[in-house]
């Protein structure tokens, strides 16, 4: 059975700060695409067997 999913509008908007620590700022605008996310949590199973399944790479794992 496949999850729930719930569907997240695109828009732009303000990330960082220029409050707190160096490294999140500037504050810049961001445009995001609509995209749809998992109802529920994904477990580390469930995470593990997509990445068996796909071959998939994290960023942190990418060179």
């Amino acid at each position: 059975m496949a999850p729930e999913m719930i569907s997240i509008h695109g828009g732009v908007f303000r990330m960082g700060s220029d409050r707190f620590y160096p490294e999140e700022g500037p504050v810049h605008e961001v445009a995001v695409e609509p995209f749809e996310l998992d109802a529920t949590p994904v477990t580390v199973a469930q995470f593990a067997a997509f990445v068996d399944a796909t071959g998939y790479v994290t960023t942190a794992e990418r060179p």
